[in-house]
């Protein structure tokens, strides 16, 4: 059972990486998204209660993401 939890965890990884890699991360959607897979990752706090969401929600993130955006 561990080793199914922890190859989702990997193929999760893998997708972050890969959305980095199409630069998606520079935005507020991206980010989003990456929030949401991690979200689903293994021995994680539900999505509004996370640090993550908090930080996704700052003025500061949504500006600079803003000045980001290519």
């Amino acid at each position: 059972m561990k080793s199914v939890t922890k190859r989702k965890d990997f193929n999760n990884f893998v997708i972050v990486v890969e959305i980095i890699e199409r630069k998606e991360h520079l935005t507020i959607r991206g980010m989003r998204k990456i929030a949401k897979i991690v979200e689903n990752m293994t021995h994680r706090k539900p999505f509004k209660q996370s640090s993550t969401f908090k930080f996704l929600s700052s003025s500061e993130t949504i500006r600079q993401a803003k000045y980001f955006k290519h």
